[in-house]
């Protein structure tokens, strides 16, 4: 999305429930960068939705941690804040709010990859064309539901990302698993569309084939 006046008026219905204290941030020492905030469509049956993705930049957070707002006219629906961070066994914990509150906590097997490394990651994946990608790449066939669903969806990733896999594995981790069956305004879906869109820029229904969602 990239329409001048869709993404200020986003940002301003954003910046007006933050000052009335309808939204506010879990992330410690940490800064929404609402300079970089994206905005995109979603469609959840005949409804289309605007999501506001916000990055957290913190030394102590991924990259791909944000902050995302599911909008519909002037009316904001629903918020959800992703937090990752490193455990003590070096591993990705993934903490998500909804609504200011916690829904869910947990400390992932997934290696956890530096700062440096992520946002090296994310940068490439900006210059990516992502549907000459999945064309290139087939990723239909890919997505089709496979008993390792996870593994499937991070493989898919990486190869219409150009990503490391370990890269790969943290971006979908935020899902939990595929929107399918799931309403956008929901906990899991709507924290799955901020990692998505943190990862891939405005070209969410691309990269959204690799949860066979698109």
């Amino acid at each position: 999305m990239d329409d001048p006046q869709v993404i200020d008026e986003a940002k301003d219905l954003y910046q007006e429930a933050v000052d009335s204290g309808d939204i506010a941030s879990n992330a410690e020492n940490a800064k929404l960068n609402i300079n970089h905030a994206k905005v995109a469509k979603v469609r959840e049956g005949d409804v289309e939705n605007t999501t506001l993705t916000i990055p957290i930049v913190s030394d102590e957070y991924s990259p791909i941690s944000n902050l995302t707002v599911v909008m519909n006219n002037d009316e904001i629906l629903t918020y959800t804040e992703t937090l990752l961070y490193e455990s003590d066994v070096n591993t990705v914990v993934y903490d998500t709010y909804t609504d200011d509150k916690l829904v869910r906590h947990e400390v992932s097997d997934i290696e956890y990859v530096s700062n440096e490394e992520v946002q090296k990651e994310l940068d490439k994946i900006q210059n990516i064309d992502m549907n000459q990608a999945i064309q290139s790449q087939g990723i239909n066939e890919v997505a089709e539901p496979q008993p390792q669903g996870f593994n499937q969806v991070a493989l898919c990733l990486s190869t219409v990302l150009l990503v490391d896999l370990t890269v790969a594995r943290i971006i979908a981790g935020t899902c939990v698993v595929a929107c399918a069956g799931a309403p956008i305004t929901g906990a899991v879906c709507a924290a799955c569309v901020g990692g998505v869109v943190v990862a891939g820029g405005f070209n969410i229904k691309a990269i959204m084939a690799c949860f066979d969602y698109a």
